[in-house]
């Protein structure tokens, strides 16, 4: 219900203060974060993705706010012409309430800006965690076509075999 009558309370700046002293938030949202460090397009595609988790749908509006709050400029051609806006994860986190409920929102959040404190500390501006998931991604990936070739590789034997006769043998080897 909203505070003042015929307003919404989010448009109350008293009641968004009294949200912002009663709620807990982690101790790392006093970090500051430098998005010049940052890759944007990493963050960018880790929140679209996220967001899609988060809400078993694709929903671009949602998607492109929370980008706009956690990455409020795109920098052009990878650099920043004018300085980045500061970034509240604490305002960012009771915007995306109504969206994502509080307690997803309050795990979305935590987690991104743990991965944007990380990501402003590594030298491509890309987070070691989302770094070492596609390094394993690629390697199960690898994986799976050297099984996949593998199964091609063909002997000597079966090679002189005609189709029909390899069937046979198949069968032969499953009894």
């Amino acid at each position: 219900m909203p505070a003042i009558r015929g307003t919404a309370s989010v448009a109350d700046s008293r009641v968004r203060d009294k949200e912002l002293k009663n709620k807990k938030f982690p101790a790392s949202f006093k970090v500051k974060v430098d998005l010049k460090k940052v890759n944007y397009s990493v963050l960018t595609m880790w929140i679209e993705d996220k967001i899609t988790a988060l809400l078993g749908i694709d929903d671009e509006i949602v998607q492109q706010m929370a980008v706009n709050l956690f990455l409020p400029e795109q920098p052009a051609h990878g650099y920043y012409v004018a300085p980045p806006k500061e970034v509240d994860p604490k305002h960012a986190q009771l915007d995306l309430e109504g969206f994502l409920g509080a307690e997803d929102s309050a795990t979305f959040v935590n987690e991104l800006w743990d991965l944007m404190i990380d990501a402003q500390n590594q030298p491509k501006g890309i987070p070691k965690v989302l770094l070492e998931k596609k390094k394993a991604e690629l390697a199960r990936a690898k994986a799976a076509s050297d099984i996949d070739k593998a199964s091609l590789v063909v002997s000597p034997v079966q090679a002189s075999m005609s189709a029909i006769e390899r069937s046979e043998a198949e069968k032969l080897k499953l009894e």
